[in-house]
């Protein structure tokens, strides 16, 4: 049977041994994600969010028994910031500072901070603070992007005009044409024209290019900044307080034994309408009981003798 050039099997055309090139009509086959993703490219995650979704991690993969493996902190919140999860060991009695994290055991007597149910709590209480803390942001990022085109429509740039600008030959670019400007280099360079003597008559043109100056940075701030480790404050002896009125029990020996612990105090309540008005009434009463005296001595003469009554 006679083979052709459109028939399968080998072919001896050299058009069918060419591999078909990939079609134009599908964007982003080549690599992952295609172009939608690099147009709306998310904003990196600030430090804060970081931190949040950092703890988070560590709650949920955490046994909350295991120790610290860098070391504890016995600062007891005053060399660092009191914890806002776990203030105090329920165990031992020892004031945690942010250095302790809450997914660890505590750093004295090893028991867990939290339980499997306070933990989950926290969890969501954490996942709504990053929530709330990524809305913030976005807010403040998109006022600050409606901020700076309200500026470039106030006070629009000179040396760019719209085309085909009839008149003086210059006119008001529009927010659009001033968004497309491209941003000033960063080098700045000046060109300064100077006059040489009156023997030789020349004209020097030289060009200064001016570099500008970094602007500092605070340590532990910006996208990608490394946070410092925190100092660590090892754990003190054990020594028996001479002002105590008791012995010091081994296991709490952070316990407060000047004054015996707090005392709680309840909150005073509302003021109710039937209290409001008897103290006003009181006041009242209060303000005019010497008045009757005052006007006694008003109507009386000096030197006259008292009138009988």
């Amino acid at each position: 049977m006679r083979k052709t050039a459109w028939a399968k099997g080998s072919s001896s055309v050299p058009s069918d041994r060419l591999l078909p090139r990939p079609s134009a009509s599908q964007p982003g086959a080549g690599r992952p994600g295609g172009k939608q993703n690099d147009r709306n490219p998310r904003p990196p995650k600030s430090i804060e969010v970081q931190k949040l979704e950092e703890q988070i991690e560590g709650l949920r993969t955490s046994a909350l028994v295991d120790p610290y493996p860098k070391g504890g902190c016995y600062c007891r919140a005053k060399v660092h910031d009191l914890s806002k999860i776990t203030p105090i060991c329920m165990s031992c009695g020892l004031v945690l500072c942010t250095v302790n994290l809450p997914q660890y055991s505590c750093p004295y007597c090893f028991e867990p901070l939290l339980s499997p149910l306070q933990r989950d709590a926290i969890v969501v209480q954490l996942e709504d603070d990053v929530i709330a803390t990524i809305a913030r942001e976005t807010e403040a990022r998109e006022k600050a992007i409606e901020d700076a085109r309200r500026a470039i429509g106030a006070f629009p740039t000179l040396h760019h005009s719209l085309p085909g600008a009839s008149g003086s030959g210059s006119a008001t670019p529009t927010v659009s044409s001033a968004r497309n400007t491209p941003p000033p280099s960063s080098q700045q360079t000046h060109k300064v024209l100077s006059l040489t003597g009156k023997k030789n008559q020349r004209v020097t043109l030289s060009s200064y290019t001016q570099k500008p100056k970094p602007a500092p940075t605070e340590p532990g701030t910006g996208l990608g900044a490394t946070q410092e480790e925190p100092e660590r404050i090892p754990e003190p002896p054990v020594v028996e307080p001479f002002h105590a009125s008791r012995a010091l029990d081994p296991n709490r020996p952070f316990e407060n034994l000047v004054g015996g612990g707090g005392d709680y105090v309840p909150p005073r309540p509302p003021p109710t309408v039937a209290s409001a008005e008897h103290a006003g009434a009181g006041s009242k009463h209060r303000r005019n009981r010497g008045k009757p005296k005052a006007r006694e001595t008003e109507n009386t003469v000096p030197g006259a003798a008292p009138s009988a009554s």
